[in-house]
């Protein structure tokens, strides 16, 4: 077996022990268009972080589907924003403030 053999069975492998997850189908978002989907996303992981803290399964998993749905542009200004404290979002109560 050459090299580029080893490395696709190993792919393969790795597929096959893990495969890919990406972001469920939300009924409430049967359109081509996903916009609102990513938004609604973005504001899940937003808010699982708040309540559970970053390193939380769920919180994870709402920031991998996020990646996989939003365009890396909105993310990365919305996150500015987040970091501004000028993105529009509830008020929730924080993991670390131990309220």
């Amino acid at each position: 077996m050459g090299d580029e053999e080893e490395a696709a069975t190993a792919i393969l492998e790795n597929l096959k022990a893990k495969p890919p997850v990406t972001a469920p189908i939300d009924p409430r978002h049967p359109n081509t268009n996903q916009a609102k989907y990513c938004f609604s996303l973005f504001n899940k992981h937003l808010r699982c972080n708040d309540e559970k803290g970053e390193d939380d399964p769920m919180c994870v998993k709402y920031r991998r589907w996020t990646a996989d749905i939003c365009p890396p542009e909105w993310r990365e200004l919305w996150e500015e924003k987040v970091e501004e404290h000028a993105f529009p979002r509830p008020n929730v109560v924080r993991a670390a403030s131990g309220h």
